[in-house]
């Protein structure tokens, strides 16, 4: 149904994509161009957002209703994968949601530092470098796109442990990082 519900609720809707593993739809409709999508709002002049998609939909609406700034969770959270595991980001979980999404970075501020992640989606090939700040722990999941691959942390080859469409390297320490999950072509 597209987005069928409010601003306000939609990020229900997408925690429930995200979490049904459905990234390619969640990112079709959090980029969508319709009149029910962000994209209309910043077209009709809205100031951060606002209470519904289009003054057509409740004309007495207001233009600045922070509680439905959706991608502002959506995009660190399930696009980046950033949640933490611990209190203040002592320990955090990394685990990129995607999509069709060929490349994207981010700086995302904790009490603790700024999180940095930067990746490119391509082909046969997933890579992502990462910037953990000191005094943290992170637990890296990349996405399982294929059934034979191989795993690489900081280009040395690794072994992750298999969840779902997600491979996870455990216990990654401070600082700079970067991790290539590839096709591994069967014999």
């Amino acid at each position: 149904k597209g987005m069928g519900c409010s601003p306000i609720m939609a990020r229900y809707l997408f925690d429930a994509l995200y979490e049904l593993e459905a990234e390619d739809y969640a990112l079709r409709l959090l980029t969508n161009e319709l009149d029910r999508g962000w994209m209309n709002m910043i077209r009709f002049g809205t100031t951060i957002v606002s209470e519904a998609w289009d003054i057509k939909y409740k004309r007495n609406m207001t233009w600045n209703q922070p509680t439905g700034a959706t991608p502002a969770y959506i995009i660190p959270r399930k696009i980046f994968g950033i949640e933490p595991l611990e209190p203040s980001f002592r320990k955090i979980l990394i685990k990129p949601q995607p999509g069709d999404l060929e490349q994207a970075e981010i700086k995302h501020p904790t009490i603790r530092g700024s999180i940095e992640i930067k990746f490119q989606n391509r082909g046969d090939i997933f890579s992502m470098d990462v910037k953990l700040p000191a005094n943290t722990q992170s637990d890296i999941c990349l996405p399982k796109k294929f059934r034979e691959y191989s795993l690489f942390k900081d280009g040395e080859t690794v072994k992750g442990r298999e969840q779902k469409n997600h491979v996870l390297i455990k216990n990654v320490s401070p600082g700079e990082h970067s991790f290539e999950i590839k096709k591994e072509e069967s014999l």
